[in-house]
């Protein structure tokens, strides 16, 4: 598990999508799925296996809903559309990914994650540059700034530009 205290940093103040299976669990207060919802900006839920909160047996296909807890959108990897279901990516810009690779049913893992990642990246490759000459630090000698440029030149997914500003 992802340390807590790093995963609360990563998602302050973000739209976030969370994939989980019902064993999702955060340290100290129960099930991930119920804490984010509480302390994070979760705009939809991807219930991997026996729906979001283990209500299903699996192997159950089931189409996507609007959970009755939280109001918010839950997709299903198993529904009977085509597909990875699209609209959990367009509605987060972060997301966390909580599958335990055990048991035999490791494949859940690897095959959502594999799907996950597929469709995050299933956009046209990019190639741009990015210049800046807002880089700026302090002289570790005398304290004073020192400003500069920096270029990007890169091709792939598009980079988020104001989060690389903000970095």
């Amino acid at each position: 598990m992802f340390p807590a205290a790093s995963l609360q940093r990563l998602i302050r103040g973000r739209r976030v999508g969370l994939a989980c299976t019902p064993a999702a669990w955060w340290p100290e207060t129960g099930p991930l799925e119920a804490h984010l919802a509480r302390q994070a900006d979760v705009r939809a839920f991807l219930a991997l296996e026996h729906g979001l909160r283990g209500e299903l047996q699996d192997g159950v296909r089931f189409d996507s809903y609007t959970d009755a807890r939280t109001g918010r959108p839950v997709f299903s990897l198993y529904g009977g559309g085509q597909g990875f279901p699209g609209g959990f990516l367009e509605a987060a810009e972060v997301v966390v990914f909580c599958a335990q690779d055990v048991s035999h049913r490791a494949y859940t893992f690897h095959q959502a994650m594999a799907e996950l990642l597929t469709a995050a990246f299933d956009e046209q490759p990019v190639e741009e540059t990015l210049v800046s000459n807002l880089l700026k630090s302090n002289c570790l000698v005398t304290g004073q700034p020192d400003w500069g440029s920096v270029q990007i030149a890169y091709s792939g997914p598009q980079i988020d530009q104001e989060g690389l500003l903000q970095y």
